[in-house]
């Protein structure tokens, strides 16, 4: 196969070519899985999680009735570390 135009999009991921490279986008994907899991009026960080934070256990009260919406939440931070936002993946993996 042959292709002679240069790609824009791949993998949910936007493709900008410059003289120096290629930059890699995920903003599109990003902004779906903030809205699609209600967190577009969440306050934004300048800073991931600090490193001497300990995570704890939830508490009975504060247990969510479904685990897999918050695997599912994680599994879309993953995608999006591995493609274009490396800067997230101490937060995710924590998480």
């Amino acid at each position: 196969m042959t292709e002679t135009v240069t790609a824009n999009w791949a993998l949910e991921i936007y493709l900008i070519h410059t003289k120096t490279g290629v930059m890699l986008l995920q903003k599109a994907y990003v902004k779906r899985v903030v809205i699609k899991y209600s967190f577009n009026e969440s306050r934004p960080l300048a800073t991931s999680i600090d490193n001497n934070v300990q995570l704890q256990n939830a508490t009975e009260a504060e247990k969510i009735d479904d685990p897999t919406m918050y695997q599912s939440i994680i599994g879309s931070l993953m995608y999006a570390v591995i493609g274009t936002r490396p800067d997230l993946a101490y937060t995710v993996t924590m998480l």
